[in-house]
């Protein structure tokens, strides 16, 4: 066995998570983009949502090497594969590395494979069903923590590449700093790199939510100071393993969008840090990972409800509340004048659904 403890004094162990829900030429893109980062201390976890496009099967050729992928950032890397493939069951309370089930028939694990480098390595999660971003990255969390022990868990969207060095840059600042609970990349635009997609973002009370700082603006080096945020934008966050510990997962209940401001607002409170990163870089597809757009409007009218409720304290909550929801109306009724009834009969079915 490869003596593992001097890479780990030097570089901690980071659990990565890639939730996966079809696109799955997308997957394979991330795949092969975070195989080649100059890191050397991951376990990289896919979570497929239950997914219906056959993401699975063709995640497991691409291990074997059978598909190549195709991408403007990098150049296809070959020397890595085969990958081998460690199925993990959705709850592995059964499942642990140790000595007395390295062997085991039923998840045929073995030393040589848990020994192997991280780019040769892949632990595959298949979800029963689709738990929405919230949950769906809720499992693979609680497996990395139950089983790999890490002292980082990075959460992934599906649809990005990741610069070579975007999880090292990551990991010296939140090894420097303690309190650095959450950390966030620069993001930029998979189709224009030079247009920036997000460098964290700022929590607007007001309308119950957030919004990306720097959005759709020309990288000109504006945002290149390490700097706190309201919140990091959950196409790629580095989390400390303590600040799970402390304050728990991703609220299930949120489903899809808004999770990330909850848990950032969450770790504040609980005295971390949420810092954004310019020297770390990834590249983000516009909307790949989000759903279609009745499903948007309805998580993101009744998510804004949710949040404000659990969040807010006093009187501004009250104040809040009735101005998300006046907006809410409004927009139902020019929906419906539209003859848009699917949409506004969405708004109707957020706001009841909020009330539960």
């Amino acid at each position: 066995m490869n003596d593992m403890s001097t890479k780990t004094e030097v570089e901690p162990v980071v659990s990565i998570i890639i939730l996966s829900w079809n696109s799955w030429e997308d997957t394979l893109e991330c795949l092969e983009s975070v195989y080649q980062i100059n890191y050397s201390n991951y376990n990289l976890i896919v979570v497929d949502n239950a997914s219906q496009d056959g993401s699975v099967e063709k995640i497991e050729e691409y291990c074997k090497g059978e598909i190549e992928v195709q991408s403007n950032f990098f150049n296809f890397k070959s020397d890595n594969k085969p990958i081998e493939i460690i199925k993990i069951p959705e709850d592995s309370s059964e499942f642990n590395i140790n000595e007395e089930n390295l062997d085991s028939p039923q998840f045929n694990i073995n030393e040589e494979i848990l020994d192997l480098p991280s780019d040769r390595k892949l632990f595959l999660i298949e979800n029963r069903e689709n738990y929405g971003y919230a949950e769906g990255n809720n499992v693979g969390i609680r497996e990395a923590l139950k089983i790999f022990d890490p002292e980082y868990i990075l959460l992934l969207n599906n649809d990005t590449v990741v610069d070579e060095n975007f999880l090292k840059r990551l990991v010296e600042i939140a090894q420097n700093d303690p309190l650095a609970g959450v950390l966030n990349p620069k993001i930029l635009d998979y189709d224009q790199p030079q247009k920036i997609h997000s460098v964290g973002g700022r929590i607007i009370w007001s309308l119950g939510g957030g919004e990306k700082i720097g959005y759709e603006k020309i990288d000109e080096g504006q945002y290149h100071s390490i700097s706190e945020i309201d919140y990091a934008v959950g196409a790629a966050i580095l989390i400390r393993k303590s600040l799970l510990e402390e304050i728990g997962t991703l609220d299930k209940r949120f489903f899809l969008l808004f999770e990330d401001c909850d848990f950032c607002v969450r770790a504040k409170k609980a005295g971390y840090k949420v810092i954004y990163i310019p020297q770390s870089k990834i590249y983000h597809k516009k909307g790949f990972s989000t759903g279609n757009g009745t499903d948007n409007l309805y998580y993101s009218y009744r998510n804004r409800l949710i949040f404000t409720k659990k969040n807010m304290d006093g009187f501004k909550k009250y104040i809040y509340l009735f101005n998300i929801s006046l907006r809410m109306f409004i927009f139902m009724g020019i929906l419906f004048l539209r003859r848009d009834f699917k949409s506004g009969k969405k708004i109707i079915k957020s706001y009841y659904d909020s009330l539960s």
